[in-house]
């Protein structure tokens, strides 16, 4: 089904090398769990507008239209928006940290994207966390890919209404041993012209702004030999129902990531990794309705990779969550589930998997303890 609709060769699709699974690179083919994998040519021949498009072409996978105005994944007939499907980009979680959701609906450009990879099925022993239903791997466009400047412009009309007016830029550049990635977006439109009849019988028509979407976001990387980093600003609103006036729900995020490659030979590499998210989800601009509780999450961690032989593969790593939220309503009876303004949360992860290949099969094992 996936090679006919990307236009591709069944060998092609199952000699992709992948790295979602088993953070080591193989193919489909020999890779735990079901997975699937879109290139950027490949998704540029498909004719994606959104993402949406692009991983509507992988079985299983698909979409719905939740409360206050935000579209979520679907993953095997089960709904996974409120943290049951993990969403990285670049290796950063997009999940926001108060319900764990990822907003879908011209949020992240497709021609932005190098490659995207999926489980369909569980991946928590590597991933912990949102990871229950499945992964979701958005890999960018980096300064090999790119090399030099990019800059385009779409758009796209509905019955009635504007369907979508999206604009972007990617510069990649290489100095010598340092790479250099910038690349820009903004999108604005409507998802949809049709009516929305919702569960209190209220009737929306979505073209008279219920379903405009505005998102715009930054994201630089830079990596100077095994010394690399990301730092991303993405802002995307939306228009909800279910409210007397026309709401807009913003999603403010800020993500961050340094990383070092300590490569100590061919067959052994650790990599230790501090990642800083700071999000703003579901905050309303609505006179009945006041929403601002500020994430923060602070994550340093340890990964390894050995190989010792053609054979045998092991992975693993230690890590830990900080996360802090904070509630801005001015109202004292506004207040976490522990009667204060303020919450925060402590996690310690340990995880390892094992791969062993044989002849004819592969033997995969793995666990993960977090406390």
């Amino acid at each position: 089904y996936l090679s006919n609709k990307l236009g591709v060769s069944m060998d092609e699709l199952l000699n992709r090398q992948l790295t979602v699974s088993s953070k080591k690179q193989l193919t489909p083919r020999k890779s735990p769990g079901i997975i699937s994998v879109i290139t950027h040519e490949e998704i540029i021949k498909s004719g994606a507008r959104d993402l949406v498009d692009v991983l509507s072409l992988v079985p299983g996978i698909s979409f719905g239209y939740d409360v206050d105005g935000v579209v979520g994944l679907a993953m095997r007939g089960n709904w996974g928006l409120e943290g049951k499907i993990l969403v990285l980009l670049d290796g950063i979680e997009l999940n926001e940290g108060m319900y764990g959701t990822v907003n879908f609906g011209n949020h992240f450009s497709p021609e932005q994207v190098e490659r995207v990879e999926v489980i369909r099925g569980p991946g928590s022993a590597l991933y912990g966390g949102y990871a229950e239903l499945g992964v979701v791997n958005i890999i960018t466009r980096n300064a090999q890919n790119i090399n030099g400047v990019n800059v385009y412009a779409t758009g796209g009309e509905l019955k009635g209404t504007s369907g979508h007016r999206n604009a972007g830029f990617q510069i990649g550049e290489i100095f010598g041993k340092t790479e250099l990635t910038i690349s820009g977006f903004y999108g604005t439109g409507h998802r949809s012209e049709k009516e929305l009849t919702d569960f209190n019988g209220d009737i929306y028509h979505m073209g008279n702004i219920y379903s405009k979407f505005e998102s715009q976001n930054l994201n630089i990387s830079l990596k100077h030999k095994e010394l690399g980093g990301h730092f991303m600003i993405d802002d995307y609103s939306t228009h909800v129902t279910g409210y007397a006036e026309k709401t807009t729900n913003h999603f403010n995020n800020m993500l961050s990531d340094i990383f070092y490659e300590w490569r100590f030979s061919e067959k052994f590499e650790i990599t230790p990794r501090i990642a800083f998210i700071k999000q703003l989800p579901y905050n309303m601009e609505d006179t009945a309705l006041f929403y601002r509780r500020i994430f923060y999450r602070f994550n340093p961690e340890v990964n390894f990779n050995y190989t010792p032989n053609s054979k045998l593969n092991l992975v693993g790593g230690v890590g830990y969550y900080y996360d802090y939220a904070k509630d801005k309503d001015n109202n004292p009876d506004d207040v976490f589930r522990n009667n204060k303004k303020t919450i925060n949360y402590f996690n310690y992860s340990v995880y390892a998997q094992g791969l062993y290949k044989l002849k004819f099969i592969n033997i995969v094992a793995g666990g993960r303890f977090d406390y």
